[in-house]
């Protein structure tokens, strides 16, 4: 009886050292909900700590998450609840209005912003680095690092680098990079100026940790991203990639022609719907 004995045990011993290393190696949420009382003119928002399982996208959900995060929202379950999904349609609008002529880009950008806000697997990429109370059952996340893809930084600051504001006659990274603006921009001096709290437009701050290798047991978060000159369909509408004008690539005549630069003036792209 006592070998029968030792033989279950070892049984449950060995279920347990294989089911361990499975979770981790999913991933899980490092966030869900929102724990913030600030009362102040910016009302910055943060989000509960919560290291757990994704949990299954409620129906008031599901609209906003398949309007950014399509691929997401088709698992059914996510690491954000709908609190936090009208917070980011409310705040991403400053930054789509900004990228809006070129859909490539914004279809590029918001990939990591679906992949901090929503994934399923936060936990592979996402450390919270500061948290604070904010009731005797939950903590708040002030600071988080975020580990993510130097490719993915790069493709998507090339997609989106010449993209204009035609409501202030300028590029939108004048607008995004901070104190750089976009002549001294780079990849990550961009997601940096985005991560920096004292923006009004960041609830807590997010430091962007670029590379392509594993390190300290995070895996950099990389989703695919397309060059500008790829055309998408977003929400039923395709989407042309950029017209080049002096850069070596053919030029593609479709939708609305746009004529090609002086020689000495920068290149100019422009976003164009494919029609008919």
């Amino acid at each position: 009886m006592a070998g029968v004995g030792r033989f279950l045990l070892s049984i449950v011993l060995v279920q347990l050292i294989e089911y361990e290393p499975s979770d981790a190696a999913q991933g899980h949420c490092v966030w869900y909900g929102v724990c913030s009382n600030d009362t102040g003119p910016l009302n910055k928002q943060l989000n509960c700590l919560y290291e757990g399982p994704a949990l299954p996208i409620t129906s008031d959900a599901m609209p906003i998450l398949q309007k950014y995060c399509p691929d997401i929202a088709a698992g059914g379950v996510s690491c954000c609840n709908i609190e936090q999904l009208r917070i980011l349609d409310k705040n991403i609008g400053t930054a789509l209005g900004f990228l809006s002529r070129c859909p490539t880009c914004t279809d590029n950008f918001i990939k990591h912003i679906c992949g901090m806000t929503c994934s399923t697997s936060q936990s592979d990429y996402l450390h919270p680095a500061k948290v604070e109370p904010f009731n005797s059952t939950h903590q708040a996340i002030r600071e988080l690092d975020y580990h993510l893809s130097t490719t993915y930084m790069n493709t998507t600051f090339t997609s989106c680098s010449s993209v204009q504001v035609p409501s202030t006659n300028q590029v939108a990274l004048d607008l995004m990079c901070g104190e750089y603006g976009s002549v001294f921009c780079t990849p990550q001096r961009w997601f940096e100026s985005m991560g920096d709290v004292n923006s009004p437009y960041v609830p807590f701050q997010i430091n962007y940790i670029s590379g392509d290798e594993p390190v300290d047991g995070f895996t950099p978060y990389n989703p695919p991203v397309l060059p500008c000159n790829v055309g998408i369909n977003v929400y039923g509408t395709n989407w042309a990639g950029w017209l080049v004008g002096d850069r070596g690539l053919a030029r593609r005549r479709v939708g609305r022609r746009r004529d090609k630069p002086a020689a000495h003036t920068p290149t100019q792209y422009v976003c164009t719907e494919l029609r008919g």
